[in-house]
């Protein structure tokens, strides 16, 4: 019997040896392979950078609208980033102008932030060490890498190599080529109807706390000198349709029009541009045309 239990002991002790082995070749492979093959063009690798590096005192803030909607105007970096919810976008502001005297601030004034679905979002921890410059010595580690793991292995086997989901401009803007117009017509109001029942805001007792961050940003940046400019950025005409049905989405606008008044920024309200499907990625996203053709008008009405 001790010989029996000695002998697996040892089959354990080598078992685990192997596996660390196996673990040890599958991490540094990994790290090399995102250092060679994945850093240098992963957008949100170049996002941090830009961020740690500019010191343009005109920067937009925002989600994945803002990071859509918005690029080509001289002088303006395009900090939104997709899935920014409004404690996240409050955090980055208050990080970037910590060490930055600000000027032209545009903040995408996010009709859907008030949803059951951002208010529920958890801010992601390992994002702002890394915009800090705090971030985990291995690539491998960070999150945003770990989970595509398999991915890289697979394109570098393969010779393939990393291409990222859009394209990342000089002014930190992400944008695509995909048009609205090009789904059906019927498809297009079917996706606007779903989209603004998911997106639906709170109910007004449930929005105080927001508001209250919202002021108490803009205040921060109006301190710091500030010009700020909340933005509704556009809706494509289904969309602009399908919110008409909801009363909640008409409050949360003209509740950022109070708060403008209330803080001394300006409101921008584009939601009803008229635009065509063909200048939109989808209901609510402007593509990169509809980016560079509202972008300059949009930054006059904010700051003229």
């Amino acid at each position: 019997m001790p010989s029996s239990i000695s002998s697996f002991r040892r089959f354990l002790a080598g078992f685990a040896v192997g596996l660390s082995a196996v673990a040890a070749v599958f991490l540094g492979g990994t790290e090399a392979i995102i250092r060679s093959r994945v850093d240098g063009v992963h957008p949100l690798q170049k996002y941090v950078r830009l961020f740690r590096e500019t010191k343009s005192a005109n920067v937009v803030f925002g989600d994945s609208m803002a990071a859509g909607g918005f690029t080509g105007v001289a002088g303006f970096v395009n900090l939104a980033r997709e899935g920014d919810t409004f404690p996240q976008i409050d955090r980055k502001v208050r990080l970037y102008f910590a060490q930055r005297r600000p000027d032209r601030v545009i903040i995408e004034a996010g009709l859907h932030h008030f949803s059951q679905s951002y208010l529920a979002s958890h801010d992601d921890d390992e994002f702002p060490r890394q915009l800090a410059g705090q971030g985990y010595g291995l690539k491998v580690f960070e999150g945003v890498y770990r989970a595509e793991s398999l991915t890289y292995w697979k394109l570098a086997l393969t010779g393939q190599p990393f291409v990222p989901k859009y394209g990342f401009e000089s002014d930190g803007a992400r944008l695509k080529d995909t048009r609205f117009s090009q789904e059906a017509p019927a498809t297009r109001q079917v996706t606007a109807v779903r989209e603004a029942a998911g997106l639906l805001p709170v109910p007004a007792a449930r929005r105080d706390r927001l508001w209250q961050g919202y002021a108490e940003m803009v205040r921060f940046l109006r301190d710091k000198g500030a010009r700020v400019c909340l933005v509704a950025f556009p809706y494509a005409p289904e969309m602009q349709a399908a919110i008409a049905a909801h009363p909640q989405y008409g409050e949360v606008r003209a509740g950022f029009a109070d708060l403008a008044r209330r803080t001394g920024a300006v409101y921008v309200d584009l939601i009803d541009a008229p635009l065509g499907d063909e200048l939109f990625e989808n209901p609510t996203h402007l593509n990169g045309f509809g980016a560079h053709l509202v972008a300059p008008d949009m930054e006059k009405r904010c700051f003229e």
